[in-house]
């Protein structure tokens, strides 16, 4: 299956912030479907390049992922934003439980 993550980087404060980055580190037993549109892989991890985000605004990314089949438990994906020329950083985590199901082999039948 899959599962998708949303992550929402807003700017809080009362003016503009520059030079921000966001980077995903995926979970464990999960793989990209695809790389996401302004998004680049850099140590396998998902980064995009922000820039400016003004005052009050918010901007949302979207990573869909491919669950293994084999795996099973709590699986978190980790989000970080980081300003440029400085050591300010928010984090956060969105964390899903995953249930494994097991396969059903179905016998081929051939002539």
């Amino acid at each position: 299956g899959t599962a998708t993550y949303r992550i929402r980087v807003r700017n809080r404060g009362a003016a503009p912030l520059a030079g921000l980055a966001l980077a995903d580190d995926l979970p464990e037993g999960m793989s990209l479907t695809r790389v996401p549109a302004g998004a680049g892989l850099r140590g396998g991890r998902l980064v995009w390049s922000i820039g400016s985000l003004g005052a009050g605004r918010a901007r949302t990314f979207t990573v869909t992922v491919r669950i293994d089949h084999d795996i099973s438990g709590r699986r978190c994906n980790r989000a970080t934003v980081t300003r440029a020329g400085t050591t300010a950083t928010a984090r956060a985590s969105a964390c899903t439980r995953i249930t494994s199901t097991p396969r059903v082999l179905r016998p081929a039948v051939t002539a």
